[in-house]
């Protein structure tokens, strides 16, 4: 269903959604991928309104950037991509000042649909196994970027204060630091 559609009862159709992905696996949902790719604000206020707290669009933004709306977030570039090598090793050999994200979304049908198999274990290959490069799916990554925003640096004792579960990475004078999590210590 289209969610733009005014014929479409958006509440119905994703709070009932919300409500049986729950049941079956037995978990809240966090997160949503909009239907062909389609938002609009009603959808985004269902989904706020319905514990959702982050959502995905179906689009390519190509680029690193950390997205500034988790419910209007493109994904760097598809598993079925043209341009997934080329920005994988642009990834790769990057020396960023600022944290970079390299998203890449698919559906499991287009491994058969566009006979993908072997395009996407040399990616996963290329990708992977780099010590600097923080792999999680996508609540663990939601997670580690607010809890990033929240990581301090006291310098009276020149600490950093991780107030969040999540263990953080940084670079320090060149070093990298693991701060732990307030329940990883």
């Amino acid at each position: 269903n289209d969610l733009c559609d005014d014929k479409v009862d958006e509440k119905l159709e994703i709070v009932e959604d919300i409500s049986n992905l729950n049941r079956l696996f037995n978990q809240k949902t966090a997160g949503f991928a909009y239907p062909y790719g389609k938002v609009n604000d009603r959808a985004i206020s269902l989904l706020k309104d319905n514990g959702i707290i982050y959502a995905r669009c179906a689009g390519r933004s190509l680029s690193f950037d950390i997205p500034k709306d988790f419910y209007r977030f493109d994904g760097t570039e598809v598993i079925s991509g043209n341009k997934l090598f080329t920005l994988a090793k642009r990834f790769i050999k990057m020396s960023p000042k600022k944290m970079k994200l390299f998203y890449v979304w698919g559906h499991s049908y287009e491994y058969d649909m566009f006979s993908i198999h072997e395009k996407a274990k040399c990616f996963y290959e290329l990708v992977s196994n780099k010590d600097d490069i923080y792999y999680g799916t996508n609540i663990e990554i939601f997670r580690y970027l607010n809890a990033l925003k929240k990581l301090r640096y006291d310098k009276k004792s020149n600490m950093f204060i991780n107030n969040s579960d999540v263990d953080l990475y940084v670079i320090l004078d060149g070093k990298k630091i693991v701060v732990k999590g307030k329940n990883n210590e």
